[in-house]
């Protein structure tokens, strides 16, 4: 299942939303799990990688 996750390109405009939600303190923790997923997918980690850094399993990864 740790498969390479699909390649995506964030633009600097939505990369500096996904930050601002994770530094925002009323932001749901699911959002921000979501936004930490995304970023490390723009990255080019793997799904692996992903889940390594506790951000879910590699199945919650995957989707």
């Amino acid at each position: 299942m740790a498969g390479t996750a699909r390649k995506i390109e964030v633009s600097n405009e939505d990369r500096e939303a996904l930050l601002k939600w994770k530094r925002s303190p009323t932001t749901a923790q699911k959002l921000v799990r979501r936004a930490d997923i995304i970023l490390a997918v723009a990255e080019g980690l793997n799904n692996r990688a992903i889940s390594e850094r506790g951000l879910g399993s590699e199945q919650t990864v995957c989707l």
